[in-house]
């Protein structure tokens, strides 16, 4: 288990695309500090006093214009407020999703994959060892964004309050975001190992994270339940909901077992799957 995963690794940190998704990822995150910076400019206190002395009418009916914004975040900016909007785009699933189809994929087109079970090792080994390191990918990727908001968001706004729990708060935040990004990825390795070609796993992995959401709040509407909604359950909806450092206990909860039961399964399916299956 080592050798390979040590060989993975080595695979992991020489490959372009993961460097190439790394850069991206702190681009993006530069490009959404300076669009918030502008906006903040733009909506000085200023702006929202003007807003408030102006009564706009529409289908005969009177209202504030500034009732219709909620402006205050533009406000309080920090470093910390950046950090933890980190996760509440899509820019992090998606390069992990390019990466990991990528990673894996490859290793199937190219033939690699047959080479190394030809020499006698686990297929759950091999499987383990591409998981843990396509974990890793992502947990860097996500580390990237994080450092880049915050540290631009220090720049541009300071730190931020760091009163009462704060540290605990942190630790708190990161391991989750980190945990249920490493379910995430379980599911993506699972859909590339089924897949295997690259064009297709990246398809399908990223079309589950942008409309996997969307598929699921039809659903409810279908359903219409007051006390359950489907949505609440997906994964990489829980992660785009963890916004701030002290997380709802109901949100954490939730987060800890919907993490947990996607880890559990597509692990468990996607190891089965691999064993069993022929490799071509």
């Amino acid at each position: 288990m080592y050798h390979i995963l040590k060989a993975e690794i080595g695979k992991l940190f020489r490959s372009r695309t993961f460097l190439i998704c790394s850069i991206i990822a702190a681009l993006m995150s530069v490009i959404l500090l300076a669009s918030y910076k502008m906006m903040s400019e733009v909506y000085t206190p200023e702006f929202i006093e003007n807003l408030n002395q102006q009564t706009a009418t529409q289908s005969g009916v009177s209202f504030q214009a500034s009732e219709e914004l909620d402006l205050s975040f533009f406000q309080n900016l920090s470093g910390i407020s950046m950090l933890e909007m980190s996760f509440a785009g899509d820019v992090i699933q998606t390069l992990l999703a390019v990466l990991v189809s990528i990673f894996v994929c490859t290793e199937f087109s190219g033939g690699a994959i047959k080479n190394i079970a030809s020499r006698g090792f686990s297929r759950t080994k091999i499987y383990t060892a591409k998981y843990i390191v396509c974990v890793i990918g992502g947990i860097i990727l996500s580390i990237v964004v994080l450092l880049t908001t915050f540290l631009g968001g220090t720049l541009l706004w300071g730190v931020g309050e760091t009163g009462g729990d704060f540290i605990g708060n942190l630790l708190t935040f990161l391991g989750v975001q980190f945990f249920l990004i490493a379910a995430l990825t379980g599911l993506m390795v699972f859909v590339s190992m089924v897949v295997r070609n690259t064009g297709g796993s990246i398809a399908i992995n990223v079309c589950v994270i942008m409309f996997a959401s969307m598929i699921f709040q039809l659903f409810d509407l279908l359903i219409d339940s007051e006390t359950f909604r489907v949505a609440d359950y997906w994964i990489g909806n829980i992660v785009a909901q963890i916004t701030s450092l002290s997380i709802p206990s109901e949100l954490l909860e939730r987060g800890i077992i919907v993490g947990v039961v996607t880890l559990l399964v597509t692990y468990i399916a996607g190891a089965a799957q691999f064993k069993l299956g022929d490799i071509k």
